[in-house]
């Protein structure tokens, strides 16, 4: 016997030059945590370089050590003046230093002193800070976007003195150590130095501020971490996943040192590592995300029907892919159906100059996979976009809910450099259909 479950919906839209598009928002399910030392929240964490491990900080500087990172110590017995916010490991992957909200810095392993501000009159507090690739030195960054070089890394610039629309929650260094990157809360980035701009989530309200940020190996993409725990993926940052059922608000994102994925940690020590492989909730565990599979069989059932027609297959965009999971995770929260406004993404730093035109699809219930290709291959508008000649590029967005119920969103895109065809208006028959089953993984 089945349960009544309400009807699946679908829905289409067309944008920008014309044009419909598919992408999919990835979102796992709840995963397993790793428990931090103490009884206070934690605020930060720092990946070792050999990826062996990682140490978790709580507020009040009681460091746990998990996988091969000892725990080389903590301030839990003494009586900080303000909250430690944030910390950092030093190159050799044997020492750490945590900061607190007053600049207040505090070495441990074969971590140096190199300064602090713990005794200058700061306009606004500390948020977060970053090592030098030497571990030599490091930067200090303020909620004003002010920022603070000591040891061996070099100021290149901050915003200051700029009216800020959001505080800034974080930065990153990239890889040379010539540049930085500071993030605010709406996920308004700021570059300097040698760091490059490769997007944003700035320009729109949100009510899940960014709450951390990391840059990937090249330097050439990077991934923020919202408070619920949504990572959005630019440049060239692999989207592996979300962890939007977390117990706890996310704290902060780290690259995985190897460069094969990111980790997320969340205020109760909760950490999940993702990967092309998988979400790794614990050492030696890797679990499957349900909704990375599901927007795996959609996106495979996707070119299969292309190749049916002769249509070059698409290719999967990790910029795309951030804009998907975002939308899905925000109807599945809001329980709402309905379209993003895709002009205004358009014209969205990141996207303007970028693509020529976006589509999107979506659908939602207690579906399948296939079910979700089907739904789509039988309506006209959502199948011209799936078979669309004129697109290059895709993203799939998979939200499931506490219910079981599905989000799905596709956002298909057409790159201004593309040698794609020309955008078809023309609706194309339903025969042959390829896939014409509603099998498949659902939440």
């Amino acid at each position: 016997m089945s349960p009544t479950v309400p009807a699946p919906r679908a829905r289409k839209i067309a944008v920008a030059v014309a044009v419909l598009a598919i992408v999919a928002a990835l979102v796992p399910l709840r995963e397993r945590s790793a428990s931090a030392a103490g009884s206070s929240p934690v605020s930060g964490f720092a990946v070792k370089p050999d990826r062996s491990g990682y140490w978790l900080v709580a507020t009040d500087g009681d460091v746990s050590g998990h996988g091969s990172s000892p725990d080389l110590g903590g301030m839990e017995a003494a009586r900080l003046n303000r909250p430690i916010v944030g910390m950092a490991p030093t190159a050799s992957g044997t020492g750490y230093w945590l900061v607190a909200s007053d600049g207040g810095i505090f070495a441990f392993g074969d971590a140096v002193f190199h300064g602090s501000t713990g005794n200058i009159a700061l306009n606004k507090p500390i948020v977060d800070m970053a090592a030098t690739p030497t571990g030599k030195g490091y930067w200090l960054v303020a909620s004003d976007g002010g920022i603070f070089a000591f040891g061996d890394a070099v100021f290149h610039g901050s915003t200051g003195n700029l009216p800020l629309v959001q505080p800034i929650t974080a930065m990153a260094a990239t890889p040379t150590g010539k540049g930085y990157w500071l993030v605010a809360s709406d996920g308004g980035i700021f570059a300097f130095g040698d760091a490059r701009f490769h997007g944003s989530g700035g320009g729109r309200a949100r009510t899940d501020p960014i709450v951390g940020m990391a840059a990937t190996m090249s330097g050439l993409g990077s991934w923020m971490v919202t408070t619920a725990g949504q990572v959005l993926a630019f440049g060239d940052a692999p989207m592996y996943g979300s962890t939007p059922a977390l117990t706890s608000p996310a704290v902060g994102i780290a690259r995985l040192p190897d460069g094969t994925g990111y980790q997320v940690a969340s205020a109760d020590g909760t950490t999940v590592s993702f990967t092309a492989a998988g979400a790794n909730a614990s050492p030696g565990t890797v679990v499957s995300t349900r909704s990375a599979v599901i927007a795996r069989e959609v996106f495979d059932l996707l070119n299969s029907e292309r190749a049916g027609r002769g249509l070059a297959p698409l290719t999967w965009d990790p910029q795309l892919a951030a804009l998907a999971q975002e939308w899905a995770v925000h109807l599945a929260a809001t329980d709402t159906f309905t379209h993003r406004n895709l002009q205004s993404t358009l014209a969205a730093p990141g996207f303007t100059g970028v693509f020529a035109s976006l589509g999107e699809n979506i659908a939602a219930g207690s579906v399948t996979s296939g079910w979700v290709h089907q739904m789509w291959m039988n309506s006209a508008g959502h199948r011209g976009n799936l078979l669309q000649p004129g697109f290059d590029s895709v993203g799939i967005g998979i939200a499931c809910d506490t219910n079981g119920q599905l989000m799905a969103v596709q956002n298909l895109g057409r790159h201004r450099t593309t040698t794609a065809p020309p955008i078809e208006g023309a609706t194309p028959p339903l025969q042959p259909f390829v896939n014409n089953s509603r099998t498949g993984t659902g939440c």
